[in-house]
């Protein structure tokens, strides 16, 4: 099994490699995190804050993290039934979130890219994306 983490900050080019990844090779899927929470959706599988207790107290949340007014997570149940369809892209930002995913999933081949970009590209990136929460993210 292989996987890729793209880990990185807001606009720092995460959906486009991912996009270009799958353009390449459909096996090459997002893997959409978790959200409960405001804004966007798309690229999330969104869930109420009760759904959400019930994902930790069953122990399916591997990682979790709290930005913009939301809650981010990966679960356990969700990574491994992507892992066994396809080749999960998961997009983090964490340097804690990239280990917890790679020390549960051990016997994963994953692949780590790093990504970064300079504040002024972020911000363009952010605001020709329409991004409501623009300074929140440059802070991150």
């Amino acid at each position: 099994m292989q996987g890729i983490i793209l880990y990185g900050p807001p606009a720092s080019g995460k959906d486009t490699i991912t996009g270009a990844l799958h353009a390449l090779d459909s096996r090459y899927v997002l893997f959409p995190r978790i959200k409960c929470g405001p804004g966007k959706a798309s690229g999330y599988r969104m869930v109420s804050a009760t759904e959400l207790s019930e994902l930790r107290a069953h122990g399916e949340i591997l990682w979790e993290n709290e930005r913009y007014g939301s809650v981010y997570a990966v679960d356990r149940s969700g990574l491994r039934e992507h892992l066994a369809a396809h080749t999960p892209v998961l997009h983090l930002g964490q340097p804690d979130a990239v280990e917890a995913v790679r020390e549960e999933f051990f016997e994963v081949d994953w692949t780590v890219a790093d990504l970064s970009c300079q504040l002024e590209t972020a911000k363009t990136r952010l605001s020709k994306r329409g991004d409501v929460k623009l300074e929140d993210r440059l802070r991150t």
